[in-house]
């Protein structure tokens, strides 16, 4: 992707978050039960958005994934000054459609009143949006698109709030997702530029390097399966969605293995090293996990820890966990908090814990 011509930059990027704030006491007295406040400092979060009312679980329609990514991509085309009709492309990731058809990017495209367009979704958690802003300069650098519109999205809280309620039968994750999930969008304008403009994507790279271990994140199956892979939750009714259940032990061990897998993958086709970089956004999930994986990675590729709050520079902390934007919600927040010096580069990097895949990308600033 080095060799993109013409060049493609991210024009303007913009993020929506669903309701207020809610923090660790509000959460607490709305749940009761010891597990809440333990959940809470296991990750370090002192805040999330939900779509669904806390006390009440009433869920704002206009808050689910294609209403979050509607509003986060209405934003980013007013900053970009870029009329819904030029858009060419719209390209959502988001691992919590309300749908399975239509397609989230096919309601996108009608809640921004854009008239024609290719709509494409990507289904890849932390790594979609990454993987979405590779194929969206793919498509404008092979002329297919002039702009391309990328969303990425999800919206938890309508499926996490009913397992919440009753303290003695719910079970621990279920407890961590509410603590830790937040419902969110972020989007992105990608535009053809000139070479070396602020916000130009250099390099690209996706890989999923350790099928080998032991998922990070399991499920129970949309369909039930006599034989898969590897292992997956008990089948059970289909009255509510398929329940997810994460390995935080697992993702504490291999994430960064993956990261490292990464960043020798941009070594080795970019000539980048992990001192290169003036700002590194990864997953979002536990900011004390991220700035462990920084130490370990810097560590070993650099031989010391360069202390920099951009490298890692994390958000989950203060609004939670939103696999389908955090990264490109951290680009976002990044440019407004803490920009990095012109003329350096920031690494945008999406893991996935169930296969244990990722999706980079180098910014220009």
């Amino acid at each position: 992707m080095a060799q993109l011509s013409p060049p493609v930059k991210i024009a303007a990027t913009a993020e929506f978050r669903a309701g207020p704030l809610i923090t660790n006491e509000m959460l607490a007295d709305a749940l009761g039960g010891k597990d809440v406040p333990l959940a809470c400092r296991f990750f370090g979060v002192e805040g999330r958005h939900w779509a669904a009312e806390l006390t009440t679980g009433e869920v704002d329609p206009g808050h689910l994934s294609s209403g979050l990514a509607t509003q986060a991509g209405r934003r980013a085309l007013e900053r970009a000054g870029v009329a819904a009709a030029e858009i060419d492309a719209v390209i959502c990731a988001t691992c919590t459609p309300e749908f399975l058809l239509p397609q989230t990017s096919t309601l996108v495209q009608t809640g921004l009143g854009i008239p024609d367009c290719r709509c494409l979704d990507l289904r890849a958690g932390c790594a979609g949006v990454v993987q979405a802003l590779d194929l969206g300069a793919m498509l404008i650098a092979n002329g297919r698109a002039r702009h391309v519109l990328v969303t990425g999205s999800d919206c938890f809280s309508p499926q996490n709030w009913p397992r919440v309620q009753d303290a003695a039968a719910r079970s621990m994750d279920d407890v961590m997702d509410a603590a830790m999930l937040s419902d969110m969008a972020a989007a992105a304008v990608l535009s053809p530029c000139e070479e070396g403009a602020h916000g130009q994507l250099l390099f690209a790279a996706s890989g999923s390097p350790r099928p080998d271990l032991d998922p990070g994140l399991v499920t129970e199956p949309l369909v039930p399966h006599r034989m898969l892979p590897f292992e997956w939750a008990p089948k059970r009714k289909m009255a509510q969605p398929p329940r997810v259940s994460q390995r935080h032990n697992l993702i504490g061990s291999y994430l960064p293995e993956v990261i490292r897998e990464a960043i020798r993958a941009a070594e080795a086709a970019a000539e980048l090293t992990w001192s290169d970089f003036a700002a590194v956004i990864g997953p979002q999930a536990n900011p004390a996990l991220m700035r462990a994986v920084n130490e370990q990675v810097s560590l070993q590729e650099v031989g010391e820890v360069l202390q920099d709050e951009r490298k890692p520079f994390v958000i989950g902390h203060r609004i939670g966990n939103c696999p389908g934007a955090a990264v490109l919600q951290g680009y976002h927040i990044l440019g407004q908090e803490a920009p990095p010096p012109a003329g350096s580069r920031v690494l945008l990097l999406g893991a996935e814990s169930p296969r244990w895949t990722y999706s980079l990308l180098v910014v220009a600033t």
